[in-house]
């Protein structure tokens, strides 16, 4: 995905409690939602969407409560996904780092399970 999209993405939910990103297949290649987002609402779009019956973005986009949209942008669903994508990379400039380096390795280390007074938790 462009970088120009993930930053609008951020943008949006500085403005809105959701954002979503339709794919051309009838899916979508993002969904962004702010912390805290209703409960109910995730479980409605995620839990209760019809997987397999396209499309099925309609579906989240409602169950979200409409919100902004995105421009569309192809993901990776197939092989043949994967290839175009492969092609797309080869031709494309070397990619700028965007973060910095380590950021992953510090980022999932915080997310780790770890045990704390009996009891498992996830550090945020």
């Amino acid at each position: 995905m462009p970088t120009e999209v993930l930053r609008e993405a951020v943008a949006r939910l500085q403005r809105c409690p959701a954002v979503l990103g339709p794919g051309p297949d009838g899916g979508y290649y993002l969904v962004g939602l702010r912390s805290g987002y209703r409960l109910e609402s995730r479980r409605r779009a995620f839990l209760q969407a019809p997987l397999g019956a396209l499309p099925f973005w309609p579906h989240t986009q409602v169950a979200l409560g409409d919100p902004p949209l995105l421009p569309p942008h192809p993901d990776v669903d197939t092989r043949d996904d994967l290839d175009s994508l492969a092609v797309q990379l080869e031709s494309d400039p070397p990619p700028r780092q965007l973060l910095p380096p380590g950021w992953t390795a510090r980022a999932v280390s915080r997310s780790a399970p770890v045990e704390r007074e009996g009891r498992r938790r996830i550090l945020s």
